[in-house]
């Protein structure tokens, strides 16, 4: 018997939830920091309260322009990504909000971060 306590600390930052709409959630962010990334880096922090992926970008984009990306069908001017549908940050918008996280996204000095907190 396996028991999961043994891995968690009280600095873990934990989700618990459906496997396959946490797949989604993860796949989709990853996703679409290689769509996007400048060079195709992405740089992945956590801590007890929040996640932050965080990836080079062209230029800085403004926060009007952030609020956008949540909506469906909605793709950055400056995209290099011609095959984008603009639907997967408005999923990991959907699935933050069934388990009520909060999803942020900022952009300065040209990297693009996108925070999930608790």
């Amino acid at each position: 018997h396996f028991d999961s306590n043994l891995l968690q600390s009280k600095e873990d930052f934990i989700i618990e939830g459906d496997k396959n709409l946490l797949t989604i959630l993860v796949k989709n962010i990853i996703e679409n920091a290689k769509k996007y990334s400048l060079d195709g880096s992405l740089i992945i922090k956590a801590d007890a309260n929040e996640i932050i992926f965080q990836n080079p970008v062209s230029q800085d984009i403004s926060p009007e322009e952030l609020k956008k990306y949540f909506d469906v069908f909605y793709k950055w001017e400056h995209s290099f990504a011609s095959w984008s549908y603009g639907i997967g940050l408005s999923v990991v918008k959907k699935i933050c909000d069934v388990y009520g996280l909060q999803v942020i996204l900022e952009s300065f000095d040209s990297v693009y971060f996108l925070k999930i907190k608790k």
